[in-house]
């Protein structure tokens, strides 16, 4: 500013900074987005299931790796069944034979996107029981947080009572997920007390979280980019691009979803993502060729803006010529 001034240069800067490509890439996201929370609706007991895979865990002599954790989400009821893989067959055995031959076919089934519950043998389970799957919306795990927050605890009671070599942590799933049982107790009374007390509860928790909720509304048309989650193998992740894209806002889904299309090659997005993984792209600014010299002081007299000054020398030059006096023609005899 000791140097140069144009008309709205403080704008011109700011907006020449926000559009920065490179800066809406790799650097971190300082405005995200916080939707305001979205309330499941009341079920009963078993009605609902939450599921998630726990795991890699460290290997055991008998080949588990994985532990497939069921929640109930009225009464909090767990199950937790050691796996040695988490393909689609193995979750769709360990769900008919540990839920719904135990208790019953559930109404709703909810589980992030992973491929193994994306599977169709998992979904032709569902189909013949009759259950409604609900997925997560990409890298919103928010929508699972029954399971997630359990699985949380379930990681903590391994690491506090595993062996010095990590391997006999099958052993004790049973126990752990008994300590679990007792705490969310299916007493009657308990039940009908959860059940009257749950809408009020979750009502206090959305008001609570509201309380700090920030949405960027998006509309039709709109370039966002997307966080980045998954990171190339061998690189790292404190040096990759924080977001990609940019993509262009194809629809709008439920609850603040976005369905979406990449600028670069117009491929569609393979699911909505939350506008909690959404910023908006600004196009880069071009570059200002010109800038005006800043301005002199007000005593002094102002100077001629060169193109005025150019075109008034033109027509000195033109009107000097026309004043030149040409000689006569030769005269032929």
């Amino acid at each position: 500013m000791e140097k140069y001034w144009w008309n709205n240069m403080h704008q011109n800067v700011i907006d020449y900074v926000k559009s920065c490509d490179r800066c809406q890439r790799a650097k971190q996201n300082c405005n995200p987005n916080r939707p305001p929370l979205n309330k499941n609706a009341p079920v009963g007991r078993f009605d609902r299931w939450h599921i998630d895979v726990l795991g890699p865990l460290t290997k055991s002599p008998d080949g588990y790796e994985y532990v497939l954790l069921v929640v109930d989400a009225f009464s909090r009821w767990c199950e937790g069944f050691p796996m040695k893989t988490q393909n689609a067959k193995e979750i769709a055995e360990n769900l008919y034979n540990g839920v719904v031959t135990r208790y019953g076919s559930p109404r709703v089934l909810c589980s992030d996107r992973g491929q193994a519950f994306l599977s169709k043998i998992v979904k032709a389970i569902c189909e013949i029981f009759q259950i409604t799957q609900h997925h997560t919306s990409s890298y919103h795990p928010n929508t699972n947080g029954t399971v997630e927050r359990q699985n949380h605890t379930l990681a903590q009671s391994l690491r506090t009572y595993c062996n010095e070599s990590h391997d006999k942590w099958p052993s004790l799933i049973p126990s752990i997920m008994m300590a679990f049982r007792r705490s969310v107790s299916s007493a009657t009374v308990a039940h009908t007390i959860a059940h009257q007390n749950e809408a009020v509860n979750k009502e206090k928790d959305k008001v609570r979280h509201d309380e700090k909720a920030k949405t960027q509304t998006f509309a039709v048309g709109d370039l966002v980019l997307i966080k980045v989650h998954k990171f190339p193998t061998g690189m790292s992740r404190k040096l990759c691009d924080k977001a990609e894209g940019p993509y262009h806002i194809e629809e709008i889904g439920p609850n603040h979803t976005y369905a979406l299309r990449r600028q670069s090659d117009q491929k569609k997005h393979k699911s909505l993502m939350n506008a909690t993984n959404l910023q908006l792209y600004t196009r880069p600014e071009p570059v200002r060729q010109r800038l005006t010299v800043h301005p002199p002081n007000q005593n002094d007299p102002p100077e001629p803006d060169s193109d005025t000054e150019s075109l008034e020398d033109d027509a000195e030059i033109q009107d000097a010529h026309d004043n030149v006096v040409q000689p006569p023609p030769p005269t032929r005899h």
